[in-house]
C-alpha cells in the first residue's frame, strides 16, 4: 500500500495544489499540513501561490524564500487582497470573531489573500491583561479559532510580540506551519511580496532590528494599531488598524482592516486603492458586530522601477544574540 506522504508528494510533483492533493487524499487541514511540513524538511521545497488562494510547492528550486512571497495574477493590472494587523492572540482584547467577519467578507467578494501584518500572537509581554501567558498555548488558541476556507491563502510577517515568542524558544513558525498550512509566515519584521515584476513591502517593528530606508515602494505597517497614510514622491507607509479591541486610546481608530486593490501596468505598480473596513460591535456578541466601510483612499505612484531582489528589507542587527535567533528560525542567512 502506498503511504499518504509519498502520494501527496506525487501529487505535489504532478502540480497540483493543496486544495486539489487534501481532495484526492481525503486527508484534513491538520494532517496535510503535518505532511506537507515533514516533506519540507526532507526537499527543498518552494511554495507558489496565486491570487485565487491556490498554493503549489516547487521542488529542487532555486527561489529564495526569505522573507519574500511572490503571488501569480490572475489578471496582469491587477491584485487584491485584504490586510490585517495585530490579531494579538493571547491578549484579554483578542477578537479572534472578528477575522470570521472578514473571511466572510472575503468570501462574498472574491478575495482570496489575507496579508498579516504582524503580532500574530502576544507573546511573553504586553500592556493589557493575557489570558494565555504561554506563547505555546497562544499558538494552539490562534490555530483552532482561525477560520479556515479552502479558497483563502494568508501571508504572516512577524512582529515584535512574534518575536518575543522565539527569543524564548518557541518556535511559532513551525507551529503554525505542522497544523495550518494556508497560514504563510512568510517574514521576521519586514518581507517584500513580490507581484508582476515590482514589489511591496509589509513591515512590523522588531527592537534592534533597523532597515535601509525604502524608496519607490508602498509599505503596509503593522504596530500602530490605527489607520494612518502617509505618500510623497518617494514611498507610501499605509498603517493598519488592529483587528482586536486593544485600542491605546478612546481617538484611536475602530478595530477593522483595510481592503485593497493594487493596479499595474506592464507588470509595474502604478497606484492601490484601500477600503477601510471598521467594526462595531456591542459586547462579545459577534451577531450584533459589523463590518462598516468608513472610508476609501487611492493614490497613483511614479516611483522609479527597481529590482525584484531589492534586498532591504534584510534587517542590521547589532545584538548578537537576536542575530543568531533570526538565523535559527530561517529569516536570515
Amino acid at each position: 500500500m502506498i503511504k499518504k506522504e509519498d502520494m501527496v508528494f506525487d501529487l505535489i510533483k504532478d502540480g497540483k495544489c493543496v486544495s486539489e492533493i487534501k481532495r484526492l487524499t481525503n486527508t484534513n487541514t491538520t494532517n496535510l499540513s503535518m505532511i506537507l511540513y515533514n516533506l519540507s524538511q526532507k526537499y527543498n521545497m518552494v511554495s507558489s501561490i496565486n491570487d485565487l488562494g491556490e498554493l503549489r510547492f516547487l521542488i529542487d528550486s532555486d527561489i529564495d524564500e526569505m522573507n519574500m512571497a511572490s503571488i501569480d495574477l490572475s489578471y496582469p493590472n491587477l491584485f487584491r487582497a485584504m490586510v490585517i494587523s495585530d490579531t494579538h492572540f493571547g491578549n484579554e482584547y483578542a477578537r479572534p470573531d472578528y477575522l470570521t467577519l472578514i473571511y466572510n467578507y472575503c468570501k462574498k467578494n472574491d478575495i482570496h489573500i489575507i496579508i498579516h501584518a504582524g503580532d500574530f500572537i502576544d507573546g511573553t509581554s504586553s500592556a493589557f491583561k493575557q489570558y494565555i501567558k504561554n506563547p505555546t498555548l497562544q499558538v494552539s488558541k490562534a490555530i483552532s479559532n482561525y477560520p479556515y476556507d479552502d479558497n483563502i491563502l494568508n501571508l504572516v510577517c512577524f512582529g515584535n510580540h512574534d518575536f518575543s515568542a522565539f527569543e524564548n524558544g518557541v518556535n511559532i513558525k513551525d507551529k503554525i506551519l505542522c497544523q495550518r498550512y494556508d497560514i504563510r509566515p512568510f517574514a521576521l519584521g519586514c518581507g517584500i511580496i513580490n507581484i508582476g515584476n515590482d514589489i511591496f513591502y509589509v513591515k512590523h517593528p522588531i527592537d534592534g532590528f533597523k532597515y535601509e530606508n525604502v524608496n519607490n515602494h508602498f509599505i503596509l505597517s503593522g504596530h500602530s494599531h490605527k489607520i494612518g497614510i502617509f505618500c510623497d514622491k518617494v514611498y507610501t507607509n499605509v498603517k493598519i488598524p488592529t483587528l482586536s479591541d486593544l485600542r491605546f486610546n478612546e481617538n484611536q481608530s475602530l478595530p477593522g482592516a483595510l481592503e485593497m486593490k493594487v493596479f499595474l501596468n506592464y507588470s509595474h505598480i502604478i497606484g492601490v486603492e484601500f477600503r477601510h473596513l471598521s467594526i462595531l460591535s456591542e459586547g462579545s456578541n459577534l451577531n450584533k458586530c459589523g463590518l462598516f466601510e468608513v472610508g476609501k483612499y487611492d493614490y497613483r505612484f511614479n516611483y522609479e522601477k527597481s529590482p525584484i531582489n531589492d534586498e532591504t528589507y534584510m534587517p542590521e542587527i547589532s545584538d548578537d544574540k537576536k542575530c543568531e535567533l533570526v538565523k535559527k528560525y530561517g529569516y536570515m542567512k
